[in-house]
């Protein structure tokens, strides 16, 4: 699925990542971020965990968090509750 991202974490790893300390080196093109917030803008053949519309929050994207929008993987987003912002789903 494709997420429009309106927020996105900054873990130790991303971090460690960026700076080519982490142990797991990224095969280039690389977008880092791996926790985001936002909007679905689109999903795949076959899923209904979610729609277009829903805000959720992600954690391990597919494609980086830290861009416009981000491809995740169903299993690895959630629905927040109505009154979370996206900056507090991405710390979840």
């Amino acid at each position: 699925m494709i997420v429009r991202v309106y927020g996105a974490g900054v873990n130790p790893a991303d971090t460690y990542m960026r700076s080519g300390t982490y142990a797991i080196k990224p095969q280039l093109p690389y977008t880092p971020g791996s926790d985001a917030a936002g909007v679905v803008e689109t999903v795949g053949p076959g899923v209904s965990k979610v729609k277009p519309v829903d805000r959720v929050y992600t954690a391990n994207t597919v494609a980086g968090a830290y861009a416009e929008y981000a491809l995740a993987r169903v299993d690895q987003v959630s629905r927040p509750r109505q009154n979370t912002t996206f900056d507090q789903g991405t710390a979840l």
